[in-house]
């Protein structure tokens, strides 16, 4: 009993110090990103290069913290006024082209004329965002937050993981692309067809009997069992976890 006890002490040290390093690694980099960013609006001379510097230490950096820090380097951008339409009409000094912006919360925020082609807006809060002219083509908006949102001639052209009643809580889709392709108005008379969006974490699972993986937002951590499998893959019993509050566990 005692030696169990010390092991189950020894292990959640160890949790809480993965933890804690994995926080201070994300403070880490996000403090150097903001250093370089910052040094690089300081060049007088904003070429090409330094656009691509700029939007390769955005997309480094979002993909690698949560979504409070993706929210805090968003909420950067916006105010800096570098992911949308410039003062006099300009395009955005940097895309946000498959930028990881799951989770963000950002209400409100400045946007239009901003590239979010094929970004990850999954449960991201955008609501009373300023969308207009935003490029939205094949943006995940899985539980994406748009109410209120203005995505007057956005192009929302296949979009995914989407809900009617989602884009219709916008405040305005005059003009926009829809997901099928057709105009706002158009849309609206067709029925659309979206399907059901299943998270790449639970699609990593098996779903036989004999395997057993834990899915958790890092991907799948396979759990041997004993007695080998073909290719020398362990059988496994399959038990995907959904890891995150108020998650849902599926048994296959």
């Amino acid at each position: 009993m005692a030696a169990g006890l010390a092991l189950l002490g020894v292990l959640i040290t160890v949790v809480v110090n993965t933890y804690i390093s994995a926080q201070r690694a994300q403070d880490d980099a996000l403090q150097t990103y903001f250093e370089a960013m910052r040094a690089l609006l300081m060049n007088e001379d904003q070429n090409s290069r330094t656009r691509t510097l700029m939007r390769a230490q955005t997309l480094t950096v979002l993909a690698g913290v949560d979504s409070s820090r993706k929210t805090q380097v968003l909420r950067f951008l916006v105010e800096a006024n570098l992911v949308q339409m410039g003062t006099r009409g300009e395009d955005p000094v940097i895309s946000l082209a498959f930028a990881d912006l799951e989770g963000v919360n950002l209400q409100r925020p400045y946007l239009e004329r901003a590239d979010l082609n094929n970004a990850d807006l999954s449960n991201a809060n955008l609501s009373s965002a300023d969308l207009n002219n935003a490029n939205l083509t094949i943006a995940n908006l899985w539980s994406a937050d748009l109410h209120g949102a203005d995505l007057s001639n956005a192009n929302l052209s296949n979009a995914t993981n989407w809900t009617k009643t989602q884009l219709l809580s916008a405040y305005s889709l005059e003009g926009a692309t829809m997901p099928n392709g057709k105009p706002y108005e158009d849309w609206l008379k067709s029925k659309p067809s979206n399907p059901p969006y299943t998270p790449p974490s639970l699609q990593a699972c098996g779903d036989s009997s004999r395997s057993r993986a834990l899915c958790s937002d890092i991907g799948p951590m396979v759990l041997p069992t004993s007695g080998g499998g073909m290719s020398g893959v362990p059988k496994l019993t399959a038990l995907c976890l959904k890891a995150d509050i108020g998650g849902v566990v599926q048994f296959h």
